[in-house]
C-alpha cells in the first residue's frame, strides 16, 4: 500500500510538470534533438513569467530527477528486476507518462534535460527487463525509438531482448533504421548490440532475423562492414590491438570490430547455410587466422575471432571443404597449445586474466570438440599429417584438467575435450604416449563408470537394505500413467459433444439474437434489423488494437455462423435444447418449450447451401467485407491475418457474386486498395524467400553426404563403369530414404524439414481467397488481380505462378528432381496453387493466360513436369496424391488454351513436352485403374483429362495427332494398304492368310478414350464458334433408346430457341434411370424383361383391346 501511495504522488506530480514542459524546460534553441520545433519567448511578453520560469527551471529538472530515480529503485536495483513492483508500475500507466517525457522538445545542449532523458530510458529498460508483457506494451510505441540515440538503441535491445514473439514480427524497416545509423551516424557498438539481441531469444535462434540482419549487413558496403585484412589495414589492426593490451575502451573502432564479428557468428549460429555461406565470404579462414596467431593478438581478439571459426566453418549445416583440407586449422590449433599452457602455467595459483581463462576454459574447448566431433572431420585427409597436434592438444587438455582452480563446470567441459580427442584418436589409431594414453583411458573408465552408477539397476544392486525393485517402481508408474491417459481419452469423448453443442448455442445466438428479448421491445426491433451483427462486426476492428486473442476468438465464431455444422449426437443436441430455451426468450401463446423447440428448428435451416449464402449477404450487409478488408491491411499479429482471411473464404465460399461484387467494389473505390494487395503480394515475396532457404538447406545437405561417396566414385570411373546421372540417382534415392522414414514414423529430423513454416503455411488460404474471388468466370476479378490501375502495380498472377516456380524446385535448377521438393506435407500447398491459376484463366480471360504462358519463370514447364514425370518417390507410398497434382495441372493446362483460336499457348506448352511421353502417361493411368482400386481419385479419370489436353494439343502437332489414333484404327489402315498390294497378287495373298497367328483382343486405352470422349460446338457471345471437347461417363453406356427418343422429343425450347435448359432440368432423372439400368444389368432375368419393355407395353395395349373387344360383342 505505501508502494502504491508512492508511486501514485509521484507519477501525479511528473505527469502535471510533463503536461507543462514548456514552463520549466530551457528553450533557446529553434530545433530539437528530436526534429521538433521549439518557439522561443518573445521579448514582449511579460517580465514577470521570464522570473518566473528561470526560478523554477532549475529546481522543476531536480525534481523531476529525483522522481526518476525513486521510480527506477522501484523497479529494481542493478540486475535485480522486481515482478511484483514491475507490474503495479504498469497498471498504474507509469510507462506512459515516460513515453510522453520522451516527446517533450528541449535544447539540443541542455545537459539536464540529456540527465532526465537518461534516467528515463533506464527506467524504460528496467521496466521491461524480463517482462514480455511490459516489453510488448513498449513495442506498441516503437517509432518513438527509432531514431540515432544511442540511449534509444539500448532501450530497444530490451525491448526485444529474449522475447522469441517479438523478434520474430520485427519488420525489416527496424532492421534498415539501426544499419543506416551505423552509416551516417558513426559506428557505434550500441546499434550492433540491438542486432545481436534480437537473432536469438528464449534460446531459439530467430532465422528470419539472421537472414535480414546478414543481407542489411552485406548491402550496407565497407562503411559499416570494416575488416582489416588486406596488407594495408592489417597494420592499423596490429596497432589497434597494442594500443589496447590494458583492455579495450568502450567506444573505440576495436571494440566496434569485435562486437561486429560477433554478430556475423551469431548470423551463422544454429546452423544456417544462408548466411554461413555469406559470412565466409566476408572474413576468409585464412585471414582469421593470420590475426589470431599474431604475436600482438590480444584475448578479447582472439575469443570473437575462434567463435566466428566455430560457427561458420566448423559447428555448420554444410561441409567447409578448406578448414578441413587447409593447414590454417591447424595453425589454430597450435596457437591454442600455447594460449593453453599460460594458462597452465602455475597450477595451483589461479591466473590474474579472467579474459585469457574464458577464452581457454570455454571457446578453446567448444572449437576443438566441434572440430573433432563432426561428421566432416571423419573426411579429412590432413589428419594424419598432424598427429602430432593432436598429440599436443591432449596433452594441454590433460594438464589444464589437473589445476586446481576449474569450477564443476568448467571441469565438465574440459573433460568432454579429452573424450572427444580421446575416441578420435583411438578410432584413426595415431599412437600417444604412454602415461597419456594412461590418463586419457582412466578418465574414459571413470565416465563409464559414472554413468553406469546412475543407473537404476547398479543403485539397487548397491543398497545393503531391500527396496521395492525400480522395475517394479516404473511398472506402476507406467500403470498410473496410462489409467490417467485412458481417463483423459474417456472425458474428451464424452465431453467434446457437449462443448461443441454449447458453442453451437452460441452461434444460434447470434444467428438469432432478437430471441433473447422481449416482444416489442426497442432491443429486439435493433436485433431484428441487423444491429448486433453490425455493432460485433465493429468491435471487432477496435479489438484489434486493445484485446487481440478476443479478437481472434470473435473472427472464428463469425465464420462458425458461415460453415456447416458437425453433428454433436444425441447428447449435445439435448444439451443444445436444453440451453436454448433457457436463454432465448419468446412471449407468444406457446409454451416456453415450444418456442424453444420451433427456434432450434428455424436456426437448424442454416444447414442447407441456400441459406449459408442468405447468411453470407445479411455478413455482408452488415460490415464484414469491409471489417475483413481492414483487417488484412492493417493487421500485424498473423494469426489475426490467417483468420481474417479464412472469414473473406467463408463470405466467399459456394460462389457468391453478391460478395464478390462487394470485394470488387471495395478494392477499386477506397484509397487502402493499394496497400490490400500489397500486403498479400509481400506474404507471397517472403513465403517464396522462406522456401528458398529451405530447399536449398536440404539439397545442400543431400549433396553433403553424396560427397562422402566421390573417392568411391572416382575408382568406379577408373574401372571404366560409367556415372551418367549417378548424382540424380544417389540424390533421388535419398528423398526416398527420407520420405519413407517420414511415413515409418522413424525420422523426426526428416519430418521436421519437410514440415512447412507459417510463413509458407499461411499461404494456402490466401490463394484459397484469391481462387474464390474469381469463381464464376468473375472477369472484372480476375483482371483486377493482374492490373490494379494504381500508382504501384501488384501482379498477383505472376506472383502466383512464381510460387508454384519456387515450390517445385525450378529455381535450383532442379526441373527433373520434382521427387526432392513434392513430399506429402507440401502437396495441398501445390494442389490450391494449381487451382487458383486455373480460375485465374477459366471464363475464359486472355489476357491472364497470356500472362502466366509468357512468364519468364520455369512454370509452364513445371507444370508439364507435373504431368509427365512419376514425381518419385512420393508415388510410391502415395499414389492418390500424384493422381490429383497430375489431374490440376492438366486441367490448368487446358484453362490456358480455353477459347484460344491463336496456336502461340499450345506451341508454348509442347516447347518442352515429348509427344510419346504424354501419351505413355495416358495409357499408364489407364492400366493404374486396376492396380489402385481403392484410391479416392480415380486413375482412368485423371488419364481421360490428360487425353482431352493431348487432343486439344495435337491441333498444333502432326506426331502427336499420329500417336493419339487408336490402335485398332492403324491396324484398318494398314490392313487397307495392304489389301492394295495384294488385291492382284495371289499366292502373296496366301502367304498372309497362312502367316497370320491368332490374335487375341486386349483393351486399347486410346480405344476406350476415344470411344469415351465428345464434343460440342457452342456460339460464344462475339459470334465466333468453339469446340469443346468432353468426357463421357461411363455411366452414360446404360441410357436406353427409348430414353433418348423421349428426350429428344419431348425436350422444349426456351424464347431464344435452344432446348439446353430444359434438358438439364431433366438430367437429374436421366442419371437415375441409368443408375437403375446399371443394376439391372447385374440381374440377368430382370434386364432380359426390362429391355422389352416397349413390346410388353404394346402386347398388353393390344390384349387390352381385344378383350375389350370380346367383351363388346358377347356382351348379353
Amino acid at each position: 500500500v505505501e508502494n502504491y501511495k508512492g508511486i501514485k504522488s509521484d507519477l501525479d506530480r511528473l505527469r502535471t510538470m510533463v503536461e507543462k514542459s514548456e514552463l520549466w524546460v530551457d528553450k533557446k534553441s529553434i530545433g530539437s534533438p528530436e526534429g521538433k520545433k521549439v518557439k522561443p519567448v518573445e521579448p514582449g511578453e511579460d517580465s514577470s513569467l521570464e522570473k518566473t520560469i528561470g526560478g523554477k527551471s532549475s529546481g522543476s529538472y531536480q525534481s523531476v530527477k529525483e522522481i526518476l530515480e525513486r521510480l527506477n529503485k522501484m523497479c529494481g536495483v542493478g540486475e535485480q528486476v522486481r515482478k511484483k513492483q514491475q507490474r503495479l508500475l504498469k497498471n498504474m500507466g507509469t510507462h506512459k507518462v515516460m513515453l510522453d517525457l520522451l516527446q517533450v522538445p528541449y535544447e539540443k545542449n541542455d545537459t539536464k534535460m540529456l540527465e532526465i532523458l537518461k534516467y528515463t530510458h533506464q527506467f524504460l529498460q528496467k521496466f521491461c527487463a524480463g517482462n514480455p508483457e511490459n516489453q510488448t506494451l513498449l513495442y506498441k510505441h516503437l517509432n518513438l525509438f527509432l531514431n540515432p540515440g544511442l540511449l534509444e538503441a539500448e532501450t530497444m535491445q530490451h525491448i526485444f531482448m529474449n522475447n522469441y514473439q517479438l523478434c520474430s514480427e520485427i519488420s525489416e524497416g527496424v532492421l534498415q533504421h539501426f544499419v543506416h545509423c551505423l552509416a551516417t551516424h558513426g559506428r557505434h557498438v550500441q546499434y550492433l548490440e540491438f542486432l545481436h539481441t534480437i537473432i536469438k531469444a528464449e534460446g531459439k535462434y530467430v532465422k528470419k532475423c539472421q537472414d535480414m540482419v546478414m543481407t542489411e549487413l552485406t548491402s550496407a558496403g565497407d562503411d559499416v562492414v570494416i575488416f582489416y585484412n588486406d596488407k594495408a589495414s592489417f597494420s592499423t589492426m596490429l596497432e589497434i590491438m597494442s594500443a589496447a593490451r590494458e583492455g579495450v575502451e568502450e567506444n573505440s573502432a576495436l571494440a566496434y570490430h569485435i562486437s561486429l564479428v560477433n554478430l556475423l557468428a551469431a548470423c551463422a549460429e544454429g546452423k544456417n547455410v544462408y548466411t554461413e555461406i555469406k559470412c565466409t565470404s566476408l572474413l576468409p579462414l585464412e585471414d582469421v587466422v593470420r590475426v589470431i596467431t599474431h604475436e600482438d593478438c590480444i584475448t578479447e581478439v582472439k575469443i570473437a575471432y575462434v567463435n566466428f571459426v566455430n560457427h561458420c566453418y566448423v559447428d555448420t549445416e554444410v561441409e567447409m571443404k578448406e578448414i578441413y583440407t587447409s593447414n590454417h586449422i591447424w595453425k589454430l590449433f597450435e596457437n591454442f597449445t600455447v594460449d593453453m599452457a599460460r594458462v597452465c602455467n602455475k597450477r595451483e595459483k589461479r591466473l590474474s586474466d579472467p579474459t585469457l581463462e574464458k577464452y581457454v576454459v570455454t571457446v578453446v574447448m567448444d572449437t576443438i570438440n566441434a572440430f573433432f566431433s563432426s561428421p566432416f572431420s571423419e573426411n579429412s585427409t590432413s589428419l594424419q599429417t598432424h598427429q602430432s597436434i593432436v598429440v599436443q592438444l591432449l596433452q594441454s587438455t590433460c594438464r589444464l584438467l589437473d589445476c586446481s582452480w576449474l569450477q564443476q563446470q568448467q571441469k565438465s567441459s574440459v573433460e568432454t575435450c579429452i573424450r572427444t580427442l580421446a575416441l578420435m584418436a583411438k578410432s584413426r589409431s595415431i599412437p600417444l604416449p604412454l602415461d597419456l594414453d594412461t590418463q586419457a583411458s582412466t578418465l574414459l573408465n571413470l565416465q563409464l563408470q559414472s554413468s553406469q552408477r546412475n543407473a537404476p539397476n547398479w543403485k539397487s544392486s548397491t543398497r545393503a537394505f531391500p527396496r521395492t525393485p525400480a522395475s517394479q517402481q516404473q511398472w506402476e508408474y507406467k500403470n498410473i500413467i496410462e489409467k490417467l491417459q485412458d481417463i483423459i481419452t474417456k472425458l474428451e469423448e464424452r465431453l467434446k459433444p457437449l462443448v461443441d453443442a454449447e458453442f453451437h448455442v452460441l452461434v444460434d445466438v447470434l444467428h438469432r439474437p432478437d430471441l433473447l428479448f422481449m416482444e416489442g421491445s426497442d432491443a429486439k426491433q435493433r436485433c431484428e434489423n441487423g444491429g448486433f451483427i453490425s455493432k460485433l462486426i465493429q468491435h471487432t476492428k477496435d479489438l484489434m488494437a486493445t484485446e487481440e486473442k478476443l479478437c481472434i476468438k470473435v473472427l472464428r465464431t463469425l465464420q462458425q455462423m458461415l460453415i456447416k455444422r458437425e453433428s454433436v449426437g444425441e447428447r449435445g443436441n439435448g444439451l443444445r435444447k436444453t440451453l436454448l430455451n433457457a436463454y432465448l426468450y419468446n412471449k407468444k401463446l406457446n409454451s416456453k418449450a415450444d418456442s424453444g423447440d420451433l427456434s432450434i428448428a428455424d436456426l437448424d435451416k442454416v444447414q442447407d447451401w441456400s441459406s449459408i449464402t442468405a447468411v453470407q449477404w445479411r455478413m455482408d450487409r452488415e460490415g464484414a467485407t469491409k471489417l475483413v478488408a481492414d483487417l488484412i491491411t492493417s493487421s500485424k499479429n498473423d494469426k489475426i491475418f490467417q483468420e481474417s482471411i479464412l472469414l473473406a473464404i467463408a463470405l466467399l465460399d459456394g460462389g457468391n457474386t453478391e460478395n464478390q461484387n462487394s470485394f470488387y467494389i471495395l478494392m477499386t473505390g477506397d484509397n487502402k486498395s493499394e496497400k490490400f494487395f500489397k500486403v498479400l503480394h509481400d506474404r507471397m515475396k517472403i513465403a517464396q524467400q522462406e522456401i528458398k532457404a529451405t530447399v536449398l538447406v536440404n539439397v545442400n545437405d543431400l549433396g553433403s553426404k553424396m560427397s562422402k561417396d566421390d573417392v568411391h566414385e572416382k575408382a568406379s570411373t577408373a574401372n571404366g563403369h560409367g556415372h551418367k546421372g549417378k548424382d540424380v540417382q544417389y540424390l533421388l534415392a535419398n528423398a526416398h530414404n527420407r520420405s519413407h522414414n517420414h511415413k515409418l514414423g522413424d525420422a523426426d529430423s526428416g519430418q521436421k524439414q519437410d514440415e512447412m513454416g507459417p510463413t509458407v503455411a499461411i499461404m494456402q488460404p490466401i490463394l484459397r481467397l484469391l481462387q474464390l474471388l474469381c469463381e464464376n468466370h468473375n472477369s472484372d476479378l480476375q483482371n483486377l488481380l493482374r492490373c490494379q490501375n494504381n500508382k504501384t502495380n501488384y501482379n498477383l498472377v505472376c506472383q502466383t505462378l512464381q510460387f508454384l516456380d519456387i515450390m517445385c524446385g525450378s529455381t535450383t535448377g532442379g526441373l527433373g528432381l520434382l521427387g526432392l521438393y513434392i513430399n506429402e506435407n507440401n502437396v495441398p500447398l501445390i494442389i490450391q496453387t494449381l487451382e487458383t491459376l486455373t480460375e485465374y484463366c477459366q471464363g475464359p480471360c486472355t489476357e491472364n493466360q497470356t500472362c502466366i504462358v509468357t512468364h519468364e519463370s520455369n512454370g509452364i514447364d513445371i507444370i508439364t513436369a507435373l504431368i509427365l514425370n512419376d514425381i518419385s518417390p512420393l508415388c510410391k507410398y502415395r499414389m492418390d496424391l500424384v493422381l490429383q497434382l497430375k489431374d490440376n495441372a492438366s486441367k490448368l493446362l487446358l484453362a490456358l488454351m480455353e477459347s484460344r483460336h491463336d496456336t502461340e499457348n499450345a506451341e508454348r506448352i509442347l516447347f518442352n513436352l515429348r509427344p510419346q511421353e504424354l501419351v505413355d502417361v495416358i495409357k499408364k493411368a489407364y492400366y493404374q485403374e486396376e492396380e489402385c482400386e481403392n484410391l479416392e481419385v480415380s486413375p482412368r479419370d485423371v488419364g481421360h483429362n490428360i487425353y482431352i489436353l493431348a487432343l486439344q494439343l495435337s491441333r498444333n502437332n502432326k506426331q502427336l495427332q499420329q500417336l493419339l489414333k487408336p490402335v485398332k484404327r492403324m491396324q484398318e489402315e494398314v490392313e487397307e494398304g495392304i489389301s492394295m498390294l495384294v488385291l492382284n497378287n495371289m499366292q502373296l495373298q496366301q502367304m498372309l492368310k497362312s502367316g497370320k497367328p491368332e490374335q487375341q483382343e486386349e483393351e486399347d486405352p486410346l480405344t476406350y478414350y476415344s470411344k469415351h470422349t465428345a464434343q460440342i460446338e457452342i456460339i460464344r457471345n462475339d459470334r465466333s464458334m468453339e469446340q469443346i471437347i468432353f468426357p463421357v461417363p461411363s455411366i452414360c453406356e446404360y441410357i436406353t433408346k427409348d430414353s433418348k427418343h423421349r428426350v429428344f422429343n419431348t425436350t422444349e425450347q426456351d424464347e431464344q430457341g435452344s432446348k439446353v435448359y430444359d434438358f438439364f432440368e431433366k438430367s437429374i432423372f436421366l442419371h437415375n434411370e441409368m443408375e437403375w439400368q446399371k443394376k439391372l444389368r447385374s440381374m440377368p432375368v430382370l434386364y432380359w424383361y426390362s429391355r422389352r419393355m416397349s413390346l410388353w407395353g404394346s402386347i398388353s395395349f393390344n390384349l387390352a383391346v381385344f378383350i375389350n373387344l370380346v367383351i363388346a360383342f358377347f356382351y348379353p
